[in-house]
């Protein structure tokens, strides 16, 4: 195995805090109804989920190149452009490419904590699709 102990569990742990917060955000719209009325708007919520990603990003950049940072990247680029096109078209966005960015970016995102996991606990076959 790469890496054992609390670093690497605190690698997923982070990971997996990100996704059930984001999650709920778009799927219950907090960012519309709720964190409105405590006093966080959807610009500074996007500031505050920007500073979380790069946060993450900079403090497990190891990891996450050691697991192919490429299919990351590409779930950050869809999740962003779902984001951008949510946030500067409003009401004009384009359903598909809002919706359809969003989706294939989960997905992107859900894959690479998958195979970072099967590779974590020695599969061969996720060794070997690394390559």
């Amino acid at each position: 195995m790469v890496g054992t102990g609390t670093a690497l569990r605190s690698r997923f742990l982070w990971g997996g805090a990100l996704t059930p917060a984001a999650l709920a955000d778009d799927g219950f719209r907090l960012h519309e109804s709720y964190y409105p009325t405590v006093g966080v708007g959807e610009k500074l919520l996007a500031v505050l989920y920007a500073a979380a990603g790069i946060a993450y990003v900079w403090r497990f950049r190891d990891f996450l190149r050691r697991h192919g940072a490429g299919l990351f990247a590409v779930a950050i680029v869809l999740l962003v452009l779902s984001l951008a096109t949510d946030q500067l078209l409003e009401e004009d966005a384009p359903w598909l490419t809002e919706e359809g960015a969003k989706f294939v970016g989960i997905v992107a995102w859900a894959l690479y904590f998958c195979r970072a996991c099967l590779m974590e606990l020695g599969s061969p076959r996720a060794a070997s699709s690394s390559r």
